[in-house]
């Protein structure tokens, strides 16, 4: 696992959210005290201004102490419950924008949930490079049989281990018969030949809006899943921040577009959890702010502060169980 990449990916995620929340603290007029990358002792801080910027030493989370935007943290309230709302709902949707960001990239450069059959890369060493495959051939079948999409390559070649196939290709406007034998993937029983495609591509007119798309989209998933698993008609495949870094780490070895697009998405689903209505994280706050708006009265501040205190607790304790157990599966 790359420990490194895991860590910067870790602290772009946190980092983005929590100067969501700054950011909008300093526009609404509230002073910054705290500015946390990570929880518990600090391995590096500094001061500039009135804010205090560290990094802790546990990478999964952080967090922005923001002076009387609530009376349990601070002892006074400052600013109006819309304002506050603001500032809590920064950091999702600065979430959101990174995640639109990146996706817009993606669909620009070549987006991996779309593979083309086009030869963007040979593992040397493999089947594909010691016929001949070259860099830019186009696969358009396979034994004689048309196909346009690459899962239906990959289906055919992975079917087919140490059994000898022929794949059409066209290069340089000429079509070509290469015939080629799989090796056997001893880990996954399957055939391969060593082959990377080439990625679609999205006019740079279409891409923000199908970025746009896609994040809101990867956020509707999340909730719809949760939905179906409380009302009983679904399961819910959790995974910890152990099972993050492998996904992480994972990406980045199948190259860089796919780590970009495995950001993507992890940004979006930080900013949709966060505004799940529970204590300790934004949505509970949100719900907290909503009822001060409607009702225009505060739940008393020992009684908030004690429901967060206790939801902190639990989710702090969950995610180590989680990891815990992710930790034990990789023995």
């Amino acid at each position: 696992m790359n420990i490194l990449v895991v860590l910067i990916v870790f602290g772009v995620l946190v980092g983005i959210h929590e100067f969501g929340h700054f950011l909008m603290a300093k526009r609404e007029g509230f002073k910054v005290e705290r500015f946390s990358i990570g929880f518990g002792p600090s391995i590096y801080n500094f001061q500039y201004k009135e804010t205090r910027f560290s990094i802790g030493i546990i990478p999964f989370g952080g967090y922005v102490k923001v002076a009387g935007l609530f009376e349990e943290e601070s002892g006074y309230i400052f600013g109006s419950p819309f304002a506050r709302l603001k500032v809590v709902l920064g950091g999702s949707v600065m979430n959101l924008i990174l995640a639109i960001v990146l996706l817009t990239l993606i669909l620009i450069s070549g987006d991996p949930a779309q593979p083309t059959t086009t030869i963007r890369g040979l593992v040397p060493g493999l089947p594909a490079e010691a016929v001949g495959i070259k860099i830019g051939d186009k696969i358009v079948a396979v034994n004689g049989i048309q196909i346009q999409k690459w899962e239906e390559l990959v289906s055919v070649i992975n079917k087919n281990p140490q059994i000898e196939i022929t794949l059409s290709i066209i290069r340089n406007n000429q079509r070509l018969e290469i015939p080629v034998v799989p090796n056997l993937d001893k880990v996954n029983n399957v055939g391969i030949i060593g082959i990377f495609p080439e990625f679609k591509k999205t006019p740079i007119i279409y891409s923000l809006y199908y970025g746009v798309i896609r994040t809101f989209s990867a956020s509707i998933a999340i909730i719809k899943a949760v939905f179906f698993f409380v009302i009983g008609e679904g399961s819910l495949d959790l995974i910890g921040p152990v099972g993050v870094a492998q996904v992480v780490s994972r990406a980045y070895g199948a190259g860089i577009l796919y780590l970009l697009f495995i950001t993507a998405l992890l940004s979006s689903n930080l900013a949709t959890v966060n505004l799940f209505p529970l204590p300790a994280l934004d949505g509970g706050y949100v719900i907290v702010l909503l009822y001060e708006m409607i009702f225009k009265k505060r739940p008393q501040a020992k009684i908030l502060g004690l429901i967060n205190f206790i939801g902190f607790a639990i989710l702090m304790l969950f995610l180590i169980l989680l990891s815990l157990k992710e930790i034990r599966s990789l023995f």
